[in-house]
């Protein structure tokens, strides 16, 4: 579980969401419990991968073993974007390789942390 936000961290979650200019993800095959905006998401412990000919991917940490390696796969497979981190630690097992017109973007140094996981 990802440690409460402080008031610094909270604001710039929401400059970041807004600034990327989601504020729903849509789709009918979106389920009932997934995370209806990109502040919800980053919120939850997500990674949110947003590009222009992608409908704003939500990477889970828990569901994958290399979570920002696969949500700069998305954005680079739709042309290029941007990949925001969610605050709190984000363990990634593999190595992380940008592609060209990808971006990686925290909430600033030791409010979003990529952890090498073991084993």
């Amino acid at each position: 579980m990802t440690a409460p936000l402080g008031r610094r961290a909270y604001l710039s979650l929401v400059l970041a969401a807004t600034t990327a200019g989601y504020s729903l993800f849509g789709g009918d095959d979106v389920s009932a419990d997934s995370p209806t905006s990109a502040t919800e998401a980053l919120l939850a412990g997500h990674l949110v991968a947003i590009a222009r000919n992608l409908d704003g991917a939500v990477v889970r940490p828990d569901e994958t073993a290399t979570p920002v390696q696969d949500a700069l796969d998305r954005v680079a497979e739709a042309g290029g974007g941007r990949v925001y981190l969610p605050p709190g630690r984000v363990s990634e097992r593999g190595p992380i390789r940008p592609h060209p017109n990808t971006g990686l973007y925290g909430f600033g140094m030791n409010v979003s942390v990529v952890r090498r996981g073991l084993g």
